[in-house]
């Protein structure tokens, strides 16, 4: 899975809907369709993300080595 993850890490945006957002910390977890649970940092938003949200979540790797989303958007977001 974390090749799949690498390879798949450059574009693309997996949909997922947001688990846990604690704005004062500036974190959260957002949950992909597979049911994977991945953490973000609020700087990665594009937007205040609120539990339920449904988003969509381009996937990296954190300096520990884990997956983490690089960035968090509403699914009707056009890309730039």
């Amino acid at each position: 899975m974390a090749d799949q993850v690498s390879d798949q890490m450059s574009n693309e945006l997996f949909p997922g809907k947001v688990l846990k957002f604690a704005r004062e910390q500036g974190f959260g977890t957002v949950e992909l369709e597979d049911g994977r649970q991945i953490p973000f940092d609020a700087f990665n938003c594009t937007y205040e993300p609120k539990v339920g949200d449904p988003v969509r979540v381009r996937v990296g790797v954190s300096r520990l080595g884990k997956p983490k989303a690089l960035r968090v958007e509403r699914p009707d977001e056009k890309q730039a």
